[in-house]
């Protein structure tokens, strides 16, 4: 972006800039911040994004001064507590209480707009920033977009996203970017995420976009793909045995298998036998159950959950363990017999007698590093460990430890080859994607799918020939 494309859009009070996935967006965002005068409040949607703006503020020497970044939350968080009154947000509700959070943040939304409606609000927002930039608006929520209508009678506000990237329907209405009533800045980009990895394959996923456009205005698009040396395979779906592409996996630094479905997602991860993690939703179900199991017995009921919680994050427990299992199904802490596992077994006995949670952790700890068992879900096992250690810290229940950690999850950096779903891959990068569409994908989720890879794309299919259905208004 030129300094003649930053003035541009900084001559507007309020402007939409619409880039592709990997060209460049985050980078605007810090020239704009580096060119503007005074400091420009920037939000986004997740924690991962924020911390992806302040690497980039840092690495091209943005002054702290200059930017103050927060999730739209968190931003919307800090006003209601501050004027809780005003905000009208029922104190009863939890944030981190799966059961109230959707409750919780649609009368978040709706407070912020009010405290804004207030003068002195204005008056305070006006004389702490200069200007406001969003980023990744596509996934914004009417609530949100109302938000920054408000906010534009007193500040600039810019925003940043993508139509073809907006798959967070299920959060609540989303806005239409293309109906969006912000004047558009064409701004002209270049695929930097591919220009040193994989250019080729840039220009492929950007000629798929192209073709996929117009499903965002409700026209079915058919797209014949073919295999690109280098860049694109189709491999057959049905009945494919990752395994045997491990050996060129293994050339890719990270490498992420991308499906529609949570069960495929699951499967994937056990068939591989520990190559792939799977990756954790922040609000896991296994995660919550498991430590709602834990906090609520002891005994033999404690040591029986354990097993059913490693059996769900390992591969062999079942065989390996099912000594213990059986006799702890029959009441019996009886193991003289037993010669596998011994030191498991004496873990199992002395959760039994204590019923400490300290013993969970050396029970997950020894699963890891016995090579007999295979650890396919491995954020679940360190997770579970650090709301163990937050709830002997603190004093909090299990299953509120494990709501407060999960609320700030973002564990994605530790694993190298992630089985997943495109609402979760969604902002990362991988040297190689697997996309899955055995189960179709909307348009959207096969583009942010595929723009996920720097250098190499396989799709699972049984067909070339794909029908993309074009969006309903």
């Amino acid at each position: 972006m030129n300094s003649e494309e930053i003035n541009r859009i900084l001559s507007f009070q309020t402007c939409k800039i619409v880039a592709p996935a990997g060209h460049g967006k985050t980078e605007m965002i810090s020239q704009l911040v580096l060119l503007s005068e005074g400091t420009q409040l920037i939000l986004t949607h997740t924690n991962a994004g924020v911390d992806a703006l302040r690497k980039r503020m840092v690495k091209n020497h943005v002054p702290n001064k200059k930017y103050t970044i927060f999730t739209i939350a968190g931003f919307c968080m800090l006003w209601c507590r501050s004027f809780p009154v005003l905000s009208e947000i029922d104190p009863s509700l939890n944030p981190l209480d799966k059961k109230h959070s959707t409750l919780y943040y649609n009368q978040l939304y709706k407070g912020t707009n009010k405290i804004f409606l207030h003068k002195w609000a204005q008056e305070i927002l006006g004389n702490s920033f200069t200007g406001l930039i969003v980023d990744e608006y596509q996934d914004c929520m009417i609530e949100q977009h109302e938000i920054f209508c408000s906010i534009a009678k007193i500040l600039p506000v810019r925003v940043l996203g993508d139509p073809m990237q907006a798959i967070f329907q299920w959060a609540g209405e989303l806005i239409d970017m293309d109906k969006l009533l912000f004047p558009n800045v064409d701004i002209e980009t270049q695929p930097w995420r591919w220009v040193s990895s994989n250019l080729d394959l840039g220009q492929w996923i950007s000629q798929v976009r192209n073709a996929l456009q117009p499903t965002l205005a409700g026209v079915h698009q058919s797209i014949n793909f073919l295999d690109i040396e280098g860049c694109v395979k189709l491999l057959p779906s049905t009945n494919f045995n990752g395994n045997r592409l491990i050996s060129e996996l293994r050339n890719h630094s990270s490498v992420a298998y991308i499906t529609a479905l949570e069960n495929k997602q699951l499967s994937f991860a056990q068939s591989m036998g520990g190559f792939f993690q799977f990756d954790e939703k922040q609000k896991s179900d296994l995660l919550y159950k498991f430590a709602e199991e834990f906090s609520r017995s002891y005994g033999t009921l404690l040591c029986r959950n354990l097993l059913n919680f490693l059996q769900s994050c390992a591969s062999h427990v079942s065989t390996e363990l099912e000594s213990y299992i059986k006799r702890l199904e029959n009441g019996s802490f009886d193991f003289v017999r037993i010669q596998k596992h011994k030191p498991l077994g004496n873990i199992l006995i002395e959760l039994n007698r204590s019923s400490n949670r300290f013993f969970i952790k050396q029970a997950i700890d020894y699963v890891t590093v016995n090579p007999l068992f295979n650890v396919y879900r491995r954020e679940a096992f360190v997770e579970m460990k650090r709301a163990i250690d937050l709830s002997e810290e603190t004093g909090l229940d299990l299953l509120e430890s494990m709501s407060a950690i999960r609320h700030d999850q973002n564990n994605h950096g530790f694993y190298k080859r992630l089985s997943t779903r495109t609402v979760l891959a969604k902002g990362l990068e991988f040297d190689c994607v697997i996309v899955d569409l055995s189960k179709r994908f909307t348009s959207q989720d096969f583009y942010v799918a595929i723009s996920r890879a720097k250098k190499m794309v396989y799709i699972l299919s049984d067909h070339r020939n794909i029908v993309f259905t074009g969006r309903k208004s």
